[in-house]
């Protein structure tokens, strides 16, 4: 090459975007954790008892930090436990070629009750408990049906709750 300074300037230009646009680097923790949860009250996607389903936990503990890494500045820790989950929608065995299939209902509106505390890098927060449902689900979350990743009501739930509460604009 015949100005080989223009590449190392084309390297760190493009390594200096790619930090700058990671929101991972900036960003706050987010700690999920669960409490008890084979004793949920439904938690399950597919089957009426029986503790929580590994997806159902795991989806909503990324999804959460995935909101506190878009949300919380550097330098915030935000503690969530989830005290109880109650998914949308009822377990009708019943129903379906399987006999397992969820059934989305007007009185069937998802629930989870969680505790959190948010610390900043000097001083820890108030640990509060909260109550979340969306008793609209249906209405005010249309879009949410077609999707094909887990839990569209509930993430849909907890992003409004995360918005709300937590982001800044």
């Amino acid at each position: 090459m015949r100005y080989p300074f223009i590449r190392q300037f084309l390297h760190s230009a493009i390594c200096g975007a790619m930090l700058l646009s990671s929101p991972i680097l900036f960003a706050g923790e987010t700690k999920v954790s669960f409490m008890e949860p084979e004793n949920f009250t439904d938690a399950r996607l597919n089957r009426p008892s029986g503790g929580a389903d590994r997806l159902v936990l795991s989806t909503m503990q990324r999804h959460l930090q995935q909101l506190g890494e878009r949300c919380l500045p550097a330098g915030e820790t935000l503690a969530i436990r989830i005290l109880d989950i109650d998914l949308a929608g009822q377990v009708e065995w019943w129903r379906g070629p399987s006999g397992q299939t969820r059934v989305m209902r007007e009185v069937t509106w998802p629930r989870i009750k969680l505790s959190y505390a948010l610390q900043d890098g000097t001083q820890s927060g108030k640990e509060t408990q909260q109550e979340i449902s969306d008793i609209n689900y249906l209405q005010e979350s249309p879009y949410v049906r077609a999707e094909s990743t887990p839990l569209p009501y509930e993430r849909a739930m907890l992003t409004r709750w995360f918005k709300q509460k937590f982001c800044r604009k």
